[in-house]
Formats: C-alpha cells, structure tokens, sequence
C-alpha cells in the first residue's frame, strides 16, 4: 500500500494517511485504481486494433513480404500473438469494471 502511494506522490497526489483517514478515502483510492486500469485497457485495445489494421491494409509490407516469404511468417505471429493481447485486456477492462460495478453495488446496499 505504501508503494501505491509513493507512486500517487510523484505524479503530484500527495496523500497523507494516519488515524483519522475516511473509509470513504480509500474507496475512492480504489476507484481510482480501478479506473486507470480501464483507461490502459481502453488504450491499449485501440494501439492494438490500429496496428493491426495498418498490418492488414498496408500495401508496402504486403510487396515486401511476397519478396521475403520470413515477413509474412513474422506479420502472421504478430498479429496472432496481438489478439491474445487483446484478450487479455478485454479480460482487465471488464474484470475492473465488473468489479468496481460490485463494490457500488455492495456500498449501496451497506448505506441503505
């Protein structure tokens, strides 16, 4: 946890934790995680299906890779190996958010 803040610290969140702190400060902290998290998957899922699309209709590498059989096997192993990627962050962008819907969810029912 104290990791987590000194990380906070040097992007200019200066955060200081003692006994008084809310319950509600480390939920927002939580939050906040949570939606950086969503914020990389979201970009990274973007860079991936970009690339991929300049892969698959760019006409430069499809002439060079009939030149150079290797290229083709290369541009295939990437972008077999980008949809596992993209997978997998698909997993992190609803795992977040399919959690952060539960924490609501469960402070709601707590409060009411």
């Amino acid at each position: 946890m104290k990791n987590i803040f000194e990380l906070l610290n040097s992007f200019g969140l200066h955060i200081n934790i003692n006994e008084n702190t809310s319950p509600i400060f480390f939920i927002g902290l939580g939050f906040l995680i949570f939606n950086l998290i969503v914020l990389f998957s979201v970009l990274n899922i973007s860079i991936y299906l970009i690339s991929i699309y300049l892969i698959n209709t760019n006409k430069y590498l499809a002439t060079k890779s009939s030149a150079y059989p290797y290229i083709q096997k290369i541009i295939k192993y990437y972008s077999r190996t980008r949809m596992g990627f993209i997978l997998l962050e698909l997993m992190f962008l609803f795992g977040s958010v399919g959690y952060m819907i539960y924490a609501c969810i469960r402070i709601l029912v707590h409060f009411s």
